[in-house]
């Protein structure tokens, strides 16, 4: 009996070093968070020791930003022609890039991952970086399509793939435009 009595102190201390040790640990950098759980009727706990759980209002905020940062990488995108794409103002493009705002709306995510899905499947992966210079170009055709498009608050994904249908030939285009002119800029002249 003496021995029993003796493993039961011991226990409960280390049960009472656990509970003090294990919250400071855990909140020291892991991420994690200290849960106290019963394991019999006798009242005795064990801590649980598991990743922080994000909530699906966050899952959402960090996909929808990383997918902005995606259109702004990949793209070469500005402030100007996000906030015209996604048909809001600037400052909400900006509020959006300091990652501050309490809450996106749902059309607001839907909006963002449809364009750069149509984006990702209609312009090729070199192309990508052309982006941004062409969609300056607003009297193109696709431009003022484009434009046109992204500012009616209902559209349809077909619409803005049959807009960005030739864009790859027109990109492509300017592409070999801006290398030739660095080529012949770094040309001597013959006299």
């Amino acid at each position: 009996m003496d021995i029993a009595a003796r493993q039961t102190k011991l226990g409960q201390a280390g049960l009472l070093m656990a509970a003090f040790a294990t919250p400071f640990a855990v909140m020291a950098g892991t991420g994690g968070y200290a849960q106290a759980q019963p394991v019999e009727a006798s009242g005795n706990s064990i801590f649980v020791i598991g990743a922080y759980q994000p909530t699906t209002d966050e899952i959402d905020k960090a996909v929808f930003f990383k997918n902005l940062s995606r259109f702004f990488d990949e793209y070469g995108l500005g402030k100007n022609q996000m906030a015209a794409l996604l048909n809001v103002s600037r400052p909400t493009i900006y509020s959006w890039l300091e990652k501050e705002p309490e809450r996106i709306r749902e059309s607001h995510r839907n909006r963002l991952s449809n364009l750069l899905s149509v984006f990702d499947k209609q312009i090729d992966p070199s192309l990508r970086h052309s982006t941004s210079s062409f969609l300056q170009k607003r009297l193109d055709p696709i431009v003022r399509e484009l434009w046109r498009i992204s500012s009616s608050e209902d559209y349809s994904l077909d619409e803005i793939e049959g807009a960005l249908k030739s864009l790859n030939f027109k990109l492509s285009g300017m592409d070999r435009s801006k290398r030739l002119s660095e080529a012949l800029k770094n040309k001597k002249p013959l006299i």
